[in-house]
This record gives C-alpha cells, structure tokens and sequence, in this order.
C-alpha cells in the first residue's frame, strides 16, 4: 500500500469513517492477485461526506478532477484517490450527481471484513465488486476494460 495510502485510512478511522475499498486494491486484497493500479477506489457514506474535505486538506491531498458531491478524485504526491459518496441509508445504495442513474444491487454495501498493511477495514464482496465492476461498463455503455475482465475472473474464483 502506498504511505499515503494508510496515512488516509487511519486519520479516516480516527474520525470514525468507515469507507468501502473497492476496485482493484479490493480485488488484490481479497484475490492475492496482484496486478497494477492507477489509483484507490472507495465509497464513502454520504453521512460522512461533510467530514471529508477538511480532512484531505488537513493531510495534503488536492482536488484534482469532480466534487465530493458527486465523485472526487484527490491526489497527494503520487498517490490518487476515488472518493464515491454513497447514500448507503436507503436500499438500494445511491451514488449522487452524474452517477445517480446507476442502479446498484440493494447488498453492495454488505461488505466483507479485511486487514490492509495493519489497517482494518471493510471491503466490497467478490460477488458486490463483481456486479459494481458490470453496472459502471453498462453506465457509461463501455465494453470491460481488460483489467476489469482480470478483476472480474479472479473474484470469480472467489465466489
């Protein structure tokens, strides 16, 4: 994990928020298939949203691309985060702005329990990084990209 990387999630878990890891760290963690990654991916509740943007200055990250209104993209050295704030108070979960349309299954949030460099944290299911991997291709109306194909295999085995 990059140290920007666990530097964030404590000071989040310090604050008491709990993000979803999803994505192609979640597929590593749960898979032990390692590939590489162009960025961390993570739903965040949008009770803690409010939280959010004090903290990522506090610690150095810059917006760089959206809103944490919608979707957000930080960047801190070389590290760059994917904040997705999710409505997870109402089934099935919702995502906000421009990502409102998707339909998510109504268990995405379920979550699975997992440990990343020492830091305890929840995770998407195979089975619920599966089905978010197959909802955003048929958002934006794109065949899979080849390392969501990988992704998608690997946590079949999983399933």
């Amino acid at each position: 994990m990059p140290p920007e990387v666990a530097t964030f999630l404590r000071a989040l878990a310090a604050t008491d928020i709990h993000p979803w890891l999803m994505g192609g760290w979640a597929t590593e963690l749960l898979s032990a298939q390692i590939r590489p990654h162009d960025d961390t991916d993570l739903f965040v509740a949008l009770n803690d949203v409010p939280r959010l943007a004090p903290l990522l200055s506090e610690l150095g990250f810059t917006l760089v691309h959206g809103s944490l209104a919608d979707d957000a993209f930080y960047r801190h050295g070389e590290l760059l985060l994917n904040l997705t704030p999710i409505d997870d108070a109402v089934s099935p979960p919702r995502t906000l702005g421009s990502l409102a349309a998707i339909v998510w299954p109504s268990d995405l949030l379920a979550g699975q329990a997992v440990v990343w460099d020492g830091i305890p944290m929840q995770s998407l299911t195979p089975a619920a990084l599966i089905a978010m991997k197959r909802c955003v291709s048929e958002f934006y109306n794109v065949p899979l990209r080849e390392k969501d194909e990988w992704d998608i295999a690997a946590l079949g085995r999983l399933t």
